[in-house]
């Protein structure tokens, strides 16, 4: 029964996304509490050589990744590394020392 628990991964997800379209809607935290967004020259220069590089090493690493991963990884190996991209320009764009 237990080899049946990872659908959960899936299934929560699914069935939390309508549940939170229901709910009421709360207020929004301010500046101090919540995650702000910022965009000043500094971020704007470091979004451009985060963004840059990655564009850089998927291009430029595309014969390793063919060597070194077997062909049905080749797509799952992408998906991570632009959800690590994601990350990381998030986590720079944000104005608070936390993230």
């Amino acid at each position: 029964m237990t080899w049946q628990l990872p659908i959960l991964l899936v299934v929560a997800p699914l069935l939390a996304a309508p549940v939170c379209v229901l709910l009421p809607p709360r207020g929004r935290w301010a500046p101090p509490w919540g995650i702000e967004y910022r965009s000043d020259e500094l971020n704007a220069l470091v979004l451009l050589l985060v963004s840059g590089v990655a564009t850089l090493i998927l291009a430029g690493g595309r014969e390793n990744v063919e060597r070194e991963i077997p062909p049905q990884q080749i797509p799952r190996f992408y998906a991570c590394m632009l959800l690590c991209v994601t990350g990381l320009l998030g986590m720079t764009a944000t104005g608070d020392a936390f993230n």
